[in-house]
């Protein structure tokens, strides 16, 4: 299942960090037309999504070049299982839709 639109989430810049979660968890960060860019996991999401925000992540340039409008969350709270697993179900999920999405994930194994 893919992260529900409806649930919680936050504009990709700097005033969106003040309402992301800083429990651990997974997240997606989505463009203007609800496409995924990218799926990762942390222990703390806002401090995560400061560090994508910022352009200091791995994957920054990446994402920036889809022009991210927003991002969403499930922390552990709300996760049954292992954080690690659902990221990947979430990463391969996003990576089989027509067309493929999660574009900045690199390491799907698909």
């Amino acid at each position: 299942m893919a992260f529900d639109y409806r649930g919680p989430n936050a504009s990709y810049n700097e005033g969106g960090l003040l309402v992301a979660p800083t429990d651990g968890g997974v997240y997606g960060i989505f463009d203007l037309n609800n496409k995924c860019i990218y799926v990762g996991s942390a222990d703390n999401i806002r401090q995560r999504m400061e560090w994508h925000i910022r352009g200091w992540s791995d994957q920054s340039a990446c994402i920036i070049c889809h022009l991210p409008s927003y991002f969403t969350w499930e922390t552990g709270k709300e996760i049954v299982g292992p954080i690690s697993l659902r990221e990947s179900e979430l990463i391969v999920l996003y990576k089989r839709m027509i067309p493929p999405q999660a574009y900045c994930n690199t390491d799907a194994g698909l």
